[in-house]
């Protein structure tokens, strides 16, 4: 039912490239590839700076990958997995359920669309941020199963995707754990952090390096 839903969501979403945030993300993705192209776009100079690395990455392999094709694979594979993921939590949030697993992903595949944040939980195309979405559930149900080390390995991992919505999720980790009573397992997490912090650091040093160039 995983490939069902994921049918379905897509059919619920539709599917769209070169579109919405691919209008400032793909230019640099072009001059990645050719530096000699858009020359003193004040824009793609800041765009340089930016700390994550799905951009690059794309950047080098649709030199051998027509990025449209590249672009709707990761779709693809992306949404698949944000409906695992989804199954995934809704069986560790109600353990022994039949019926968490399937309306959990069920409910991901309508495309629930978040109070804050302007919808960018299940988008209509691929961005950095679809990929960090199914990690961090994926990541927050190892925390949830009581794997602190796990769950920051693949934090750490959604972090170097998007160190924006990483932030978000750690702040809100941060709040978590200042009103939950029982600070026990947190201990444990705490910990394993170091870990996530290791696997992020490219984030930190690329940040540091942009701060100290010269204006």
């Amino acid at each position: 039912w995983i490939v069902s839903l994921t049918a379905l969501s897509i059919v619920k979403t539709g599917y769209c490239v070169f579109c919405d945030n691919h209008a400032t993300q793909l230019p640099l993705v072009y001059r990645l590839q050719n530096p000699n192209l858009f020359p003193g776009d004040p824009f793609l100079a800041a765009m340089e700076g930016y700390m994550g690395w799905v951009w690059w990455l794309v950047a080098r392999l649709s030199e051998t990958i027509d990025l449209e094709l590249l672009l709707g694979s990761l779709f693809l594979l992306t949404r698949l997995l944000l409906i695992y993921a989804a199954g995934r939590l809704g069986a560790v949030l109600v353990p022994g359920s039949k019926l968490a697993p399937f309306f959990s992903a069920l409910l991901m595949a309508l495309g629930p669309y978040p109070i804050l944040g302007d919808g960018t939980l299940v988008e209509m195309y691929w961005e950095q941020s679809s990929m960090f979405m199914p990690l961090f559930v994926l990541a927050l149900v190892l925390l949830l199963e009581g794997n602190p080390v796990r769950f920051c390995a693949l934090f750490g991992v959604a972090y170097l995707i998007n160190p924006l919505y990483g932030t978000w999720a750690a702040l809100f980790l941060g709040v978590t754990f200042l009103v939950d009573p029982n600070r026990g397992e947190w201990k444990r997490l705490a910990m394993a952090s170091p870990l996530a912090i290791v696997l992020a650091a490219p984030v930190f040093l690329g940040g540091v390096g942009v701060l100290s160039q010269p204006d």
